[in-house]
């Protein structure tokens, strides 16, 4: 259903037959399960008017459909028809249940556990719902499960701008905005992107542009999210606070923390580098010490994911305080925090580094650096046992994880303590209610972890 009506078994596309035949299978599904009478599918089949032996027809239909899908898929009523539950594991059901429990785990303040489940329902969309299924009643069905589709990306880039990942969001709301160019939610989104990436100008820009669009279009002035997003960025900028939310499972890492944030309250201008393989959770560490530490450094926390290697990470740094001013000298006076995430080139860390007392960063990486005096650097390791538990408990239930704790040990040996991967562990097993945590334990070891 999102992309082309199409049904396979055991892997094996089916043949569906004539696009009217199609458009017989997508009205039933659509009404998953509930009875269609005979005069509603004969006019969402024959939109420009139906033949003479229309309801023969649509007989004909349901026999062949019930051939090829299953003798027990398609129940004759009296007066219309209707797919017998339980036939079929439909796309579009799969895809509202995920986007269910992600809009679920957001309520709850489980960001992580919702981004990923709504990503997950993203990424079973196909492409344009309903494609080559003709008539005014798929156009209008298309059109509400294309609404559908915006929607839930908006709350995923939404979510993902909370996390502090607007460098990865604004191409895709750049887009969603010169396709939507009078929605006044992707342009209100961007606005939030650019100005917490410190493109304050751009951002005011995008706004200038969506108000003179909606005069020409529609006649009419932004909305009340659209304004409101406008006067935060012109009020007088607070300090930047770049860093990424820190998860709200976080669990463990008690002692990595305490030292960390010991060692950034020192004299001068401290260094911390956090070393270890991806998804141990450096980047995690390094967010909720600046968080911890807001109050030390009162005059803002800037960030920078050094991955993105077209960015001018200087000039937005610059931009965060104001117009004009160089680059670190514009921190004089100031106390300041800056996280510098994914480093593997130490000329770029040095250019980037706050070297004003009162200043402090933090260095994230595979590997030390060379050439970085003054750096002090710790190596990350895995969770132990009863750390990885405990985030499995956490972003999946504690009742279901504890009432298995060797299968959950299993997990945590398999992913070899690293937090990203038990992340990963603990999202696919809250999507899936049915499984056990032993299951979980078979895929992850099946898996290779």
């Amino acid at each position: 259903m999102l992309g082309g009506v199409r049904a396979f078994r055991n892997g094996t596309e089916l043949d569906l037959g004539s696009p009217q035949q199609r458009t017989m299978l997508a009205v039933l599904l659509l009404h998953e399960g509930q009875v269609v009478q005979w005069a509603d599918l004969i006019a969402a089949v024959w939109a420009d008017g139906p033949p003479r032996a229309a309801l023969g027809t649509l007989r004909t239909y349901a026999s062949r459909l019930r051939r090829v899908l299953s003798p027990a898929a398609i129940d004759a009523t009296a007066g219309g028809y209707a797919l017998r539950p339980g036939q079929f594991e439909l796309d579009l059901t799969v895809f509202r249940a995920l986007v269910h429990r992600g809009r679920s785990a957001r309520a709850a303040g489980r960001n992580r556990e919702a981004a990923a489940l709504l990503a997950e329902a993203l990424d079973g969309w196909r492409g344009v719902p309903l494609a080559g299924v003709p008539g005014g009643y798929a156009e209008a069905r298309r059109a509400g499960l294309s609404e559908l589709h915006l929607a839930v990306q908006l709350e995923r880039i939404a979510l993902d701008l909370e996390e502090g990942r607007a460098g990865t969001v604004i191409p895709q709301l750049t887009a969603m905005v010169e396709a939507h160019p009078l929605r006044e939610r992707p342009r209100e989104l961007l606005m939030s992107g650019l100005s917490r990436a410190g493109r304050r100008a751009e951002a005011l820009a995008t706004f200038a542009e969506g108000r003179r669009l909606l005069a020409d279009g529609l006649g009419m002035d932004p909305g009340p999210g659209l304004q409101e997003m406008f006067r935060q960025i012109v009020r007088i900028a607070p300090a930047p606070a770049q860093l990424p939310r820190a998860p709200a499972d976080f669990t463990g890492r008690v002692r990595e923390l305490d030292r960390l944030v010991d060692r950034l309250r020192g004299p001068g201008s401290p260094i911390a580098g956090i070393t270890g393989p991806p998804g141990v959770g450096k980047s995690v560490l390094a967010a909720r010490a600046g968080h911890r530490l807001r109050d030390a450094f009162p005059d803002g926390q800037l960030y920078a994911d050094l991955r993105e290697s077209g960015e001018d990470v200087p000039a937005r740094f610059r931009g965060a305080f104001g117009p004009s001013g160089r680059w670190p000298e514009i921190l004089a006076g100031r106390r300041v925090l800056v996280v510098l995430d994914h480093a593997d080139d130490p000329e770029r860390v040095r250019a980037l580094l706050p070297a004003v007392a009162g200043c402090a960063a933090i260095v994230t990486g595979r590997r030390p650096l060379p050439g970085l005096p003054g750096v002090s650097w710790s190596e990350l390791a895995g969770f132990a046992p009863d750390e990885g538990v405990e985030l499995l408990a956490r972003m999946a239930g504690e009742r279901r994880v504890r009432a298995e704790p060797a299968a959950a040990r299993r997990v945590v040996a398999a992913c070899g303590g690293i937090p990203g991967r038990l992340r990963i562990c603990g999202a696919r097993l809250a999507s899936r209610p049915e499984w056990t945590v032993a299951s979980l334990a078979a895929w992850v070891i099946a898996d290779g972890g």
